[in-house]
Parts: structure tokens; sequence; C-alpha cells
């Protein structure tokens, strides 16, 4: 059975970049199981040099012009170059969305093997073959694609990671189909890919997480607190809150190519279904504030706490709840004004989260 390893790669000149999309197909062309298909926006050559490589296994898909140009010129359009990369190879019945700078571990090939029959039972529509992510620097990413072992505690930047869309997935080629492929409207970094996933859950069927980490390889950060503040950013998240809240026939229409996706953000921004953020509120003292562009709230004027949790966990899994309340929520013993009765309720949900 073989597998298709989608990447989108765009090539600035960024030598991080280069090594880590050379780094990466290595690991896939590992095992037999995987081609790798390469789509390059504006191609420099390094991608298409390590086709010519690999010919039996690395296929190359040049993206000269991108859709929407000059609006789109210098931004990276990832969306985009997935598609045309589906396209051009359109047989495989499974595709892998692997981006380029995804270093897998064993235990996450063992996964998406295992996804297979999940997918096929129609247990999930998508399956994430990893439930760890691990951000290195420049020192352990070295290491990393040595083969030696990291040192303890690797993280990079400090950073955690808590929720995680991106990065690798696997789905059926009838799954593209049916949602209409990715995303093109959206450009440069952020919400792309909880869209496909939003399509997929509400179009085909759940999503599932399996076992495994990913060591994301170093590059210069581009998640910073003025890129989230920008014009494209903004525009992604309202396009994906458009996408989890408008009418499921609106959706169908918009997949299958009959409706304009700016009309419909514009549509429902007009109703104010757009909100990004939900104030919610379990005390006098209590305040806080969630993205509800990742967890489908119907009534958010009577959320209980239960009913918070309950929403995160049949987005993400129960597993990654003590993860939210640990880091979104501050923690238990961080929420002010909490009964003792509150405290235990929560605990008792904690506890059977992890059981």
């Amino acid at each position: 059975m073989k597998f298709c390893v989608l990447m989108a790669f765009y090539d600035k000149g960024n030598k991080f970049r280069e090594r880590n999309l050379s780094e990466v197909v290595d690991k896939y062309l590992t095992t037999d199981d995987f081609d790798v298909i390469i789509a390059e926006q504006y191609p420099q050559g390094f991608a298409e040099t390590i086709s010519k490589m690999n010919p039996d296994r690395v296929k190359f898909v040049p993206c000269n012009e991108m859709k929407g140009d000059p609006e789109k010129k210098g931004r990276f359009c990832k969306t985009e170059l997935l598609n045309a990369a589906v396209k051009a190879y359109p047989d495989y019945e499974y595709y892998v969305m692997g981006d380029a700078d995804a270093y897998l571990s064993d235990e996450c090939f063992s996964s998406l093997r295992e996804a297979v029959s999940r997918l096929d039972s129609g247990e999930a529509s998508i399956v994430f073959p990893f439930d760890d992510v691990l951000y290195l620097n420049e020192p352990d990413t070295k290491r990393i694609v040595a083969g030696e072992e990291l040192l303890p505690g690797t993280k990079d930047h400090g950073a955690e990671i808590f929720r995680q869309t991106g990065l690798c997935n696997i789905f059926k080629k009838s799954t593209w189909d049916t949602v209409g492929g990715f995303d093109e409207a959206f450009t440069n970094w952020g919400a792309e890919d909880d869209a496909f996933l939003t399509k997929c859950k509400r179009l085909v069927g759940h999503s599932l997480r399996l076992s495994g980490t990913i060591y994301h390889l170093f590059h210069p950060k581009v998640d910073t607190e003025s890129y989230r503040e920008s014009k494209d950013y903004v525009d992604n998240r309202k396009r994906c809150a458009c996408l989890r809240r408008m009418s499921s026939d609106d959706l169908k229409q918009y997949c299958a190519g009959n409706k304009n996706l700016a009309d419909l953000v514009e549509k429902y921004d007009a109703l104010g279904r757009l909100s990004i953020r939900l104030r919610w509120q379990c005390t006098p003292l209590c305040l806080l504030t969630v993205d509800t562009t990742i967890y489908d709230i119907d009534n958010e004027g009577d959320m209980s706490f239960t009913k918070l949790l309950d929403a995160v966990a049949a987005e993400d899994g129960a597993w990654y709840i003590p993860t939210f309340v640990k880091t979104t929520l501050g923690g238990l013993e961080g929420i002010p004004g909490l009964s003792d009765e509150q405290k235990q309720e929560l605990k008792d949900y904690l506890k059977k989260c992890n059981s």
C-alpha cells in the first residue's frame, strides 16, 4: 500500500527551510510505504533537485502562477500548493499532509499505517498520527536529524504545544473530493489546517488522534504577536469561523463550488456569527476568554464550566482536557472564586478524562 505525502514549499532563500525540507523528505523515504509530492511556489530549483535525486519516489509540481495574483504575490499559498499536488497526482487512495518542517518519529509512521483501518471503517474522516510535539532549537534540530538523543527538557523558546491540527494528518482522496479540497482563500500562516479539519468533520465524519511525537525542525519564528494582529491572520481566522458557523446548506454549496467564501464571510459577519471570542464567566470573580473558532458552542449565553469542557473534549478529545485546564484556565487552583463543590466537580471531570 502506498501513501502520498503532500508538501507545500516556498523557497525564499531560507537555508533553514531548505535543510528542513531535505531532512523531512529523507525521513519519509526510509520506508517504502511513502511517495512524496513537493509543490513549490515560484520554484527556485531546490525542491526540483531533491526530486531528481529520487525520481521514483519524489514528484515535483512547479507552481509558477498563483490564483489571485497580484494579491497573493509574496504570500505563502499553502492550500493552493496542496491542491495542485493532489490534482497533479490524483490516483492515490490515501494522502498525508506533511509540513516541510515536521520530522516524524517512528511511532508516527506506525500510527499512519494504523490510520488506514480507521479511515476505511468510517471511524474517522481525518487522522492525526501524533499526540506530542517538540519544537526544537537549532542545536537539537541537528541532533535529531543525526539520529542522536535529545537533551532532557527540549522545547523551542520554552513554548508548549496545546492544540495542533497542522504538521501532519492523513485522509482519503474521497474525503478531499467531498470537502472541495483545501481552501485557497487562505494565505500566509494561520487557520488553514483548522478550516480543512472543520469541513472534514462537518461533511464526512469525526477526527481521530493517535500516538506519536513530531519534531518541529528549527527555523526563524513567524508566529509572532505582530503577525497575529495582521490583516492576513485576522482574515484567515474569520474565514475559519465562517466555515464553522455557516449553515449546512451553505457549507455544502460552498464545497461544491456554487458559493464564494468571501461572500459567505460577509453574510455571516453581518449576522454577528463570526465573533472569535467567548467571554465566559464561571463565578462573579472569574472571567475567561476562549477562542470560539476552535470550539463549536451553540448557546453561548448558557455555558456551564462542564459544558465548556465537553465542547473541548468533543473537538480535541478528552486527552486534551487537563492541558486545557492548565494552560487556558490557569489550573484549578488558579481560578479565583471557585467553591469547594465546584473544585471537586472539576477534579472529578479531570479524573474521568485521565482514566
